[in-house]
């Protein structure tokens, strides 16, 4: 039975049930597909067929990111083992073929599944405000009206315009019981950042682990930029995470990852965080300091359960508004 990327019902020898087809890669002239099991979906590890229908590798838990260490495990195996002849001639001609099929594989990925970049915008986009009663997060306006962080909006749109091999993406999550906030999260994004289309803009309801929402899984390639630490934390692993420092969160420095400050210039902070995508570099900024922070010695006491309508989602919201705020 041949594989196409519409396949479904296939069965796999020494597989239980049946399989069909998620995404495919082709790798210096030969396909593969990565398949999923018809019962148990993403519950289950996936398989990478060849065209034929013969088996390639097994448990996958990275799609072609498995595939490529596989095929590169391989080659380099056969590499080391001509290293030792490489002034013979012929020798040398396969080595040259070798690290070409390298490249190729490594080319083929870049392709298949471009880099992503995830941005969170509460706190990180879009300047966190303070409030002193709940209920004003529900209120029309308050999401709409917030003041855009514009160093990091300008950084955004240019790592979007100038670096094509990045897909950017929003990632926000929202409060899931107010009639405005997803409405005006999009009205905010389309005022600040258009270039972001409605295709690239992913909201989850507070609470939830980023990760688990992103439409087919997040790959180990992939970055969140988040100004939250318990943000991060969930990304982590597979993936990789960059904190924004935006001067009020980071307060006990508890995260020990990439992190850079909000404000540098849009330009740098756009090479700031490109080189730590592309593993040219760790960078760890300090905290920056903000002319007017709210003094640490300051008590403040909310009734979280007062007023009509309120009850567990506002609790919830209160304690993650103090934990935001704790960095």
């Amino acid at each position: 039975m041949e594989i196409t990327r519409q396949s479904q019902n296939v069965s796999v020898p020494g597989h239980e049930g049946t399989w069909y087809t998620i995404d495919a890669m082709n790798v210096d002239g030969k396909e593969y597909f990565l398949m999923e099991h018809e019962k148990y979906g993403d519950e289950a590890l996936c398989v990478i067929l060849e065209k034929s229908g013969s088996l390639v590798l097994e448990d996958v838990s990275n799609g072609f990111y498995d595939l490529e260490e596989f095929l590169t495990d391989k080659l380099y195996k056969r590499l080391d083992n001509l290293e030792g002849i490489k002034d013979n001639p012929v020798y040398k001609a396969k080595i040259k073929t070798i690290r070409e099929k390298l490249d190729s594989i490594s080319h083929a990925l870049d392709i298949a599944h471009p880099q992503r970049l995830f941005v969170d915008m509460d706190g990180t986009l879009a300047e966190f405000q303070h409030v002193d009663q709940l209920e004003t997060l529900y209120e029309k306006g308050y999401f709409a009206n917030l003041k855009p962080m514009e160093s990091v909006v300008e950084a955004i749109r240019e790592i979007h315009a100038n670096y094509p091999e990045i897909e950017v993406h929003i990632l926000s999550a929202y409060l899931s019981d107010s009639p405005h906030a997803l409405i005006e999260k999009n009205q905010w994004l389309d005022e600040h950042l258009p270039e972001i289309d409605s295709a690239h803009r992913v909201f989850v309801h507070c609470g939830t682990d980023k990760k688990a929402q992103v439409p087919g899984g997040i790959r180990p390639t992939d970055f969140l930029l988040d100004d939250y630490t318990h943000n991060l934390s969930w990304w982590e692993p597979p993936a990789r995470g960059i904190k924004l420092l935006n001067g009020i969160n980071h307060t006990k420095g508890t995260w020990q990852g990439d992190r850079i400050r909000f404000d540098s210039d849009p330009a740098e902070l756009a090479e700031k965080i490109v080189s730590v995508m592309r593993g040219q570099a760790q960078i760890q900024d300090q905290k920056p300091v903000l002319k007017q922070e709210i003094p640490t010695h300051t008590t403040k006491v909310i009734n979280l359960f007062a007023g009509p309508g309120a009850g567990k989602t506002t609790c919830a919201l209160g304690i993650a508004h103090y934990l935001k705020t704790q960095g």
